[in-house]
């Protein structure tokens, strides 16, 4: 028995199955595998850091946590249809964007006040929006890029990579003490950085989904 990665056999014996050594074995999926590792750890950074400085970005703490409770819901159906029909990646940077031009509208409005105005309730829609649906996204992507016997194990590393982000977010919401500017601009740069490896990620849209334990040969699984 063995695992099948880019058409060589790789003996479960010694690579102990499905383990990060297996992964690497294959350039193809190691550099799939660390694209997806950034989209984790972006996500997972945005998401929380947002989150520590809504209060400065919005100037209700409370409200802001209701809106991003409620918020998912609509966008994450609509993030959901353009996977669906569109493309995982298109989704993906439907998502980045909205990331992109919400920061930069906050980085424009920096002095608007502590009250509640129509900007600052579209950028609290508009990053968690961005931010909240993009983890529907990177975890459909990091389920359907891979064969199935690296799969968990790709998806439970990314899952620990974002779990750097979280460390990092408290850290990265206190830059909005020192100059707002500063922390929008390193959003917007990390955000453009995720663009550009997710440009080289597969688009798995109406793709067969290959499994790659041999036991009798290929195991194909259709996508939905």
């Amino acid at each position: 028995e063995g695992i099948i990665i880019d058409e060589a056999v790789v003996s479960t014996q010694s690579t102990g199955g499905g383990s990060i050594v297996t992964l690497l074995k294959s350039r193809q999926y190691s550099f799939t595998s660390l694209r997806l590792f950034y989209q984790w750890f972006l996500v997972a950074l945005l998401n929380y850091s947002f989150l520590y400085s809504m209060d400065k970005v919005a100037g209700a703490f409370i409200v802001n946590f209701m809106i991003q409770a409620v918020v998912p819901i609509p966008f994450g159906v609509f993030t959901s249809l353009v996977m669906r029909f569109v493309g995982r990646k298109k989704a993906l940077f439907i998502n980045l964007s909205i990331i992109v031009i919400a920061c930069a509208f906050c980085m424009a409005n920096i002095n608007l006040g502590g009250g509640w105005t129509t900007e600052r309730f579209a950028v609290v829609i508009a990053t968690k929006w961005g931010v909240g649906c993009n983890w529907m996204v990177v975890t459909l992507l990091t389920n359907e890029s891979l064969p199935t016997s690296i799969r968990a194990t790709v998806q439970s590393t990314g899952s620990m990579v974002g779990r750097i982000g979280v460390f990092l977010a408290p850290f990265v919401g206190k830059l909005m003490d020192i100059s707002p500017y500063l922390m929008y601009g390193m959003f917007i740069g990390l955000t453009l950085i995720g663009m550009l490896t997710g440009w080289w990620l597969p688009e798995t849209r109406n793709k067969d989904l290959k499994g790659t334990i041999a036991t009798k040969g290929e195991m194909e699984l259709k996508r939905y």
